[in-house]
C-alpha cells in the first residue's frame, strides 16, 4: 500500500483518513512480518511533465528549421517521429555513464540537462538555431527567421 503524507515537525503527518488505513493496514500484520516502509519527495513527476511540454514544443520549431535548410534523413523529409529519435540520439546521453535515455527514463536532473543538450544542439547542427525560453506566452514573441 502507498500511503501520502507531508513533512511535519522531522516526521510524517497524514491526513485523517489515511492515517486510519495506514494503522489499520499495520494493525492486520501478523507478528514478524516483513515490510519496506520508502520515503521519497513527490515532486518529480510535476517537473517531469514541464520538460516533456517543453520538448513537445521544441519538436515542430525544429521540425520546421530543418525544413527551411533543406535538412533530411536519407532523402525523406523528417517526420516528428524522426525528430524525436535524432533527439535521443543527439541529445539524450545524460545517464551517469553517459547512456541515452527517453524522457520517461530520466529523473528530474537528467530531464533538465536533455534540454539543454537540445538547445545546444540546435545551435551547433541546425544554423544556430536558438529555441526560445518557454513561457505561457512564448508563441506570441517568437518571431521564426524568414523564410
Amino acid at each position: 500500500m502507498k500511503f501520502t503524507g507531508i513533512a511535519k515537525n522531522g516526521g510524517l503527518a497524514f491526513d485523517n483518513a489515511t492515517l486510519m488505513r495506514r494503522q489499520a493496514f499495520l494493525k492486520n500484520l501478523k507478528d514478524d512480518a516483513k515490510i519496506v516502509e520508502e520515503v521519497k519527495y513527490d515532486r518529480a513527476n510535476k517537473t517531469q511533465k514541464q520538460c516533456a511540454a517543453i520538448f513537445g514544443c521544441f519538436v515542430p520549431i525544429i521540425r520546421e528549421k530543418m525544413f527551411d535548410i533543406g535538412l533530411d534523413f536519407d532523402g525523406l523529409q523528417p517526420s516528428v517521429d524522426m525528430i524525436k529519435d535524432w533527439l535521443y540520439k543527439w541529445c539524450g546521453g545524460v545517464g551517469d555513464h553517459g547512456e541515452s535515455k527517453t524522457l520517461s527514463k530520466m529523473d528530474v536532473v537528467e530531464a533538465g540537462r536533455f534540454i539543454e543538450n537540445i538547445r545546444d544542439c540546435c545551435v551547433q547542427r541546425l544554423d544556430s538555431l536558438q529555441l526560445p525560453e518557454l513561457d505561457p506566452t512564448w508563441k506570441d514573441n517568437f518571431n521564426p527567421a524568414p523564410k
